[in-house]
């Protein structure tokens, strides 16, 4: 009782103390009411702070609810530290900005480098100008598309589909020499100036003389002129037919200030020519052979070595000296149309943190101005700077591969082939590089030189897409002989020629012309050049026309030979006609063919490969095999040697 009278007391006083203390003034009521308010929230945001717990499990552990309020602690602590941190970071940190203009005209240059100063990179001081000099393109037309009833559609589809030479003009040189013309048109105007005063005064000296002395003169003046009037007219007569008509005179005039404009543009310009092809052998040397001026020029003194061929001769290249071949003198067209670009390679090694370049050409590190041919991941890539295409082969170290990539503008299609088999293809827009120094072994995509490591051989360039079959033909077909006119002429992709011994004869043969062979003369190489017949395994095709004539005798249709300790009569003929198709796996394999009829031409086709052996084809169709064998190569390059008492017209 007395413990709840003492609770009573208590509430009663509170009470009490509150009535008193309530003021009359409604604004002081509101005022306490909501600091009342107020503690109550901080009572109760104090109540669920030590409470909190972003970890709850419902355990009902004092200890571990004490772990997880103060792991709860813990977060909200480092992720308040963290965005201060963020913030000061953010608020410290400059914010770079790229910006991109694709060919600036002088006064967007002029006007960026006044405003951003230091800030604006132009690329072209990576070459071959600085920022002052500035490359514009300017076709030269022949006279007649010249004229005013061309139209400019007839102009717009030469430049697209036509090769027009043009002309590269540099504004800060014809500014220079505009101020050479100036000064030196000045100086003569100063050395004229007392020439102009002497003849002034010479008129003054001429003036005629008083009326008086004029009357006395005329008459014998006029006696004088007389015979001089005559003989003036028989001049001017003379002159007028001599003078062609005023229409003709035109053109002459015409062509003279043609003749002198060209004058002045030469002495103020460079030309470069485009061209259609080009072919580097690296036989020894680094000549172009289609054109003069596509020479190309050696960095890093790379060497020469054994071709692709076994025939004259490839270029290696060495990556850790920065080795590659470059031309600059003309210009080849890969903007805007489609080509081809070929190679024969054989990388030494290849990893996949590299680009390794096979072939480019670079204006600028921007999309679609640089053109780049490279082996990437050990894969093959053709790009233009993000418009790439990769291959899905892995290429094989220590062999040679044909290699190409080709972009057709029609169907706007990006290729790359391997080995003569389509490697990879995608959709892509047009490369508009339009200058860039060329080169071989060497890419400039990332700004430094990817240089290749390994051989390359045979480059070719075509401004046109080759189709499937030609290049099938570049990758496998390695020598093509007609035999037309007796003509010993490759005309396949590699330039073997042969070399006769004895004299030969030529016949009608089943296409156009043959070689007649009598038992004595033969058709050999002055090199060993079948590089791929020394290599055990590799797979081959030779095929040829043949036509016995006279009577059977055994002879060689076709020996494959290294004349100092190898040699393999891979075609031959016995006494009684029959056809022998032999190899070697450390002793002779044959496979028997037909007897050859006389005085008819039959179809040969000799095939090789580890799975299948040897098929003999006669005629289009599969006549024997050896079935699967792996040949003993004698590891050096091969030669041919052709010949016998037989007609003879070969496709290898």
């Amino acid at each position: 009782m007395k413990h709840s009278s003492a609770k009573e007391v208590e509430v009663r006083v509170k009470r009490t103390f509150l009535a008193r203390k309530k003021p009359t003034n409604s604004l002081i009521d509101g005022q306490v009411k909501i600091s009342i308010r107020f503690h109550q929230l901080k009572v109760r945001f104090k109540q669920l702070s030590v409470e909190l717990n972003l970890f709850n499990n419902q355990s009902s552990d004092d200890r571990h609810i004490r772990c997880q309020r103060i792991g709860t602690r813990l977060h909200i602590f480092i992720l308040i530290g963290s965005s201060i941190i963020l913030a000061l970071y953010s608020s410290l940190t400059q914010e770079i900005h790229h910006e991109t203009i694709l060919n600036p005209s002088e006064t967007q240059y002029t006007t960026l480098a006044q405003v951003l100063g230091d800030c604006v990179v132009c690329p072209c001081s990576t070459f071959s100008v600085s920022h002052e000099t500035f490359i514009s393109i300017k076709p030269i037309y022949h006279h007649i598309c010249s004229g005013d009833f061309v139209s400019s559609a007839w102009i717009n589809f030469l430049l697209r589909s036509q090769f027009i030479d043009f002309v590269l003009y540099s504004d800060y040189h014809q500014q220079q020499q505009q101020q050479q013309q100036q000064q030196q048109q000045q100086q003569q105007q100063q050395q004229q100036q007392p020439q102009q005063q002497q003849q002034r005064q010479q008129q003054q000296q001429q003036k005629p003389p008083p009326p008086q002395q004029q009357r006395q003169q005329q008459p014998q003046q006029q006696r004088q002129q007389k015979p001089r009037q005559q003989q003036q007219q028989r001049r001017r007569q003379q002159q007028r037919q001599q003078k062609p008509p005023p229409q003709q005179q035109q053109p002459q005039q015409h062509q003279q200030q043609k003749q002198h404009q060209q004058q002045q543009v030469t002495t103020t310009t460079t030309t470069a020519q485009s061209v259609a092809s080009a072919f580097w052998s690296f036989d020894n040397n680094a000549l172009e052979l289609y054109n003069s001026g596509l020479d190309a020029t050696l960095s890093g003194s790379p060497i020469y070595t054994t071709s692709f061929a076994g025939y004259g001769a490839a270029i290696s290249f060495t990556r850790s000296s920065t080795q590659y071949v470059y031309i600059t003198p003309k210009v080849l067209p890969f903007n805007s149309r489609s080509f081809t670009i070929e190679a024969w390679i054989y990388p030494v090694s290849l990893s996949s943190s590299n680009d390794y370049g096979i072939f480019g050409q670079c204006q600028a590190t921007s999309s679609n101005l640089c053109l780049y041919f490279i082996a990437r991941n050990n894969k093959l890539l053709c790009g233009f700077y993000n418009n790439d295409i990769q291959g899905g082969t892995i290429i094989t170290m220590s062999t040679w591969h044909h290699v190409a990539c080709i972009y057709d503008l029609t169907t706007m299609t990006q290729q790359v082939w391997l080995d003569g088999s389509l490697d990879g293809s995608h959709s892509a827009s047009a490369y508009n590089g339009l200058w860039g120094n060329t080169a071989i072994g060497a890419t400039f995509q990332l700004g430094s030189a990817s240089t290749f490591n390994g051989y390359i051989d045979n480059v070719r360039f075509e401004a046109r897409a080759k189709n499937s079959t030609e290049i099938l033909n570049d990758a496998t077909l390695h020598v093509y002989y007609s035999f037309d006119g007796g003509s010993l002429t490759d005309n396949g992709p590699n330039g073997i020629n042969a070399t006769a011994y004895g004299s030969l004869s030529t016949t009608t043969g089943r296409v156009n012309q043959a070689l007649q062979f009598s038992s004595g003369p033969y058709i050999s190489y002055s090199y060993t050049p079948f590089y791929f017949l020394g290599i055990s395994g590799s797979s081959f095709t030779i095929a040829l026309w043949a036509k016995p004539t006279g009577s059977y005798a055994q002879q060689t249709i076709l020996l494959v030979e290294q004349p100092s300790s190898w040699c393999v009569h891979y075609l031959v003929m016995t006494s009684t006609g029959q056809l022998v198709a032999n190899c070697w796996i450390g002793s002779n394999i044959a496979t028997n063919g037909p007897i050859l009829s006389l005085n008819t031409w039959t179809h040969i086709a000799y095939t090789y490969s580890t799975t299948n052996g040897i098929r003999l084809y006669i005629n289009g169709n599969q006549y024997s095999t050896t079935g699967s064998f792996t040949f003993s190569g004698s590891g050096v390059p091969m030669r041919f040697v052709l010949g016998g008492d037989r007609v003879v017209r070969q496709y290898m």
